[in-house]
């Protein structure tokens, strides 16, 4: 029996295009990590405004980043332009049991990620 055909219904040229920007979420959630933004929400929602200034950030570009991991499902946004942990930002609070925050920072560091860039290199040489 065979597999019933389960072909994307986007065009090839926009899978392929999502495909290769698959490496952006884990330095967006690297970012996240890194400026502790989950630890920032633990006490509630807060304005980009208010978690700049606890992160030392820029509270545009810390907001084009919070809509973005929103867009993920990583934070929720309200009316209000505050945000908020959801159920998947919880692990990466930094002293909860299961957090990966850790994890993320190492997985996604040069020691990681630098190697893919020789990819091409190693299949062309061994």
């Amino acid at each position: 029996m065979s597999a019933p055909d389960t072909a994307p219904t986007e065009p090839p040229q926009a899978v392929l295009m999502q495909m290769s920007m698959g490496y952006a979420v884990p330095f967006l959630l690297r970012a996240a990590a890194q400026l502790c933004l989950a630890d920032h929400l633990a006490d509630g929602p807060r304005t980009p405004e208010e978690l700049a200034a606890a992160t030392s950030s820029n509270a545009p570009s810390l907001y084009r980043l919070l809509r973005t991991l929103a867009g993920v499902g990583i934070f929720s946004e309200d009316e209000t332009r505050r945000f908020s942990l959801t159920p998947l930002a919880e692990p990466l609070r930094s002293n909860v049991p299961g957090s990966v925050r850790t994890s993320i920072l190492s997985i996604t560091s040069d020691l990681f990620t630098s190697p893919w860039s020789n990819l091409q290199y190693a299949v062309q040489t061994g």
